[in-house]
C-alpha cells in the first residue's frame, strides 16, 4: 500500500473521483491499495453531515442494522455488518481492506484493516473462525465450510470498522434504527392487533427451526402472547440476522438442554464403579448444574462435566472488541460469569478475552472510538 501527493497549485480545476471539483492549490491522496486505487481530497470531514446521512441509513434499514440475543439484564445487542459498512460508507475518506486469509487445521485467521485517508489514522484487527462451528441445515460439507468462511469474512470486516468509528455515531445509528421498526410494529399492532403481530413474527423465526418455546426461554415468558413491543423489535432484527446469514438461529435461540436422568441411573449407564471416590467422566445432557462445572457428589463418586460450548462462548468473545469502556466491559463480563451454558473452559476463554480488551483500554487503544474511560 503506498501513498502519493499530487499538488494541483497553479494548475486547473480537476474532477475528484466522485465528481466534485478539485479546488486550485489544494491537496488530492492517491491511496494505492492491493485491489483498487482511492482518491480523497483533503477536505475536512463533517461529523454532523456523517451522523445525518448514516440516520437517513438507519431509517431506510431498520432491523438489519441491529440483533440481540439474551433476554433482561442478560440481554445484549449488537451493531450488524450492513450497520458497519454503512457507517464506513457515510464516514468516507476510508478504506476496508481485507488482506491475506490464514489457514490452520481447525480455523481460518482473517486480517481486516481500515485507513483513514483524512487523518492517516490506521487499524487492522485479526478474527478467528472456527471450522467446527455449527452450521446447522441440510447442507453438504463444502456448503457449510463456505458459510462458516463468509460468516468469519463478514465479522472481521465489521469489527475493524466498528472500532474505528466514534461509539456515539454507532450507538444513535442502532437506536434511530430500532426507533423505526417500533414505529412500524405499533403502527401493525394498531391496525390488526398485538397477538396478529406476534404470530407473524413466531411463524417466521419457525421458518428457521426456532419454536415458540425456544422464543419463551429467550425472553422470559410463559407464553409468547405475553411478549412486549420492545421484545418484538428485538425479534425483528434477529430474523433479519438469520436471513442475510449473519447469525444462525440456534446462536440467538438456542435449545434447552432436556432434563436429564438422576445421576444414579447415569452411573448405571455408564457402568461406574463401585469403588469409592473413583471419578469418572460422563457426558450425558448436561443438567444446569452439570454445565457449571458445579461437582456432584452421590455414594462417594463424581461427575464431572467435560466439554465446551464454542457458539456461546463466542457470544461474548466477538463482543468484547466492540465495547469502548471498562464497565461495559466488566458488566458483560459478569454475565459470563452467570451463564450456566459455559463450561469452566469456557469461562477461561472468556475471562482471557475480558482481560485483555480491559488491557486495550486502558493503553487507549483498539475501541471502536479509539479511546476508553
Amino acid at each position: 500500500m503506498g501513498t502519493n501527493l499530487l499538488p494541483y497549485a497553479d494548475e486547473p480545476e480537476v474532477l475528484s473521483q466522485n465528481g466534485e471539483l478539485i479546488p486550485s492549490g489544494s491537496r488530492a491522496i492517491q491511496m494505492r491499495t492491493e485491489y483498487a486505487t482511492a482518491m480523497s481530497v483533503q477536505k475536512p470531514r463533517n461529523l454532523g453531515v456523517v451522523a445525518q446521512r448514516l440516520m437517513d441509513e438507519a431509517d431506510l434499514a431498520g432491523e438489519r442494522f441491529y440483533y440481540g440475543w439474551g433476554a433482561g439484564k442478560d440481554r445484549v445487542e449488537g451493531p450488524s455488518i450492513k450497520l458497519a459498512l454503512a457507517a464506513a460508507r457515510c464516514y468516507g475518506n476510508m478504506a476496508v481492506e481485507l488482506g491475506a486469509v490464514q489457514e490452520l487445521s481447525d480455523c481460518w485467521i482473517f486480517t481486516a484493516s481500515v485507513v483513514d485517508l483524512e487523518t492517516g489514522f490506521t487499524l487492522s484487527r485479526q478474527f478467528r473462525q472456527s471450522k467446527k462451528w455449527t452450521v446447522h441445515g441440510k447442507f453438504d460439507n463444502e456448503r457449510k465450510d463456505d458459510i462458516r468462511f463468509q460468516i468469519g469474512q463478514s465479522k472481521a470486516i465489521r469489527n475493524v470498522v466498528l472500532n474505528s468509528m466514534p461509539v456515539g455515531l454507532i450507538d444513535k445509528a442502532i437506536a434511530q434504527a430500532k426507533k423505526g421498526v417500533r414505529n412500524s410494529i405499533e403502527q401493525y399492532i394498531a391496525g390488526n392487533g398485538k397477538v396478529k403481530a406476534i404470530d407473524v413474527l413466531v411463524s417466521e423465526l419457525k421458518k428457521h427451526g426456532v419454536d415458540p418455546q425456544d422464543i419463551c426461554n429467550r425472553f422470559g415468558v410463559s407464553d409468547t402472547k405475553a411478549l412486549d413491543v420492545d421484545q418484538l423489535v428485538i425479534m425483528r432484527g434477529d430474523v433479519a440476522a438469520i436471513f442475510d446469514g449473519a447469525e444462525m438461529a440456534e446462536t440467538l435461540y438456542p435449545k434447552m438442554p432436556k432434563a436429564s436422568a438422576s445421576l444414579s441411573d447415569l452411573a448405571g449407564k455408564a457402568a461406574i464403579p463401585e469403588a469409592a471416590g473413583q471419578a469418572v467422566n460422563v457426558v450425558p445432557e448436561a443438567t444446569a448444574e452439570e454445565s457449571s462445572g458445579v461437582r456432584t457428589d452421590q455414594e462417594s463418586r463424581t461427575v464431572d462435566a467435560p466439554g465446551t460450548n464454542p457458539e456461546r462462548t463466542a457470544l461474548y468473545t466477538e463482543v468484547f472488541p466492540t465495547l469502548a469502556t471498562k464497565t461495559e466491559v466488566q458488566e458483560l463480563a459478569e454475565k459470563a460469569k452467570a451463564d450456566d451454558k459455559l463450561f469452566p473452559a469456557d469461562r477461561t476463554v472468556v475471562d482471557k478475552a475480558a482481560q485483555k480488551r480491559l488491557l486495550e483500554i486502558s493503553k487507549g487503544r483498539g475501541s471502536r472510538s479509539n479511546g476508553g474511560e
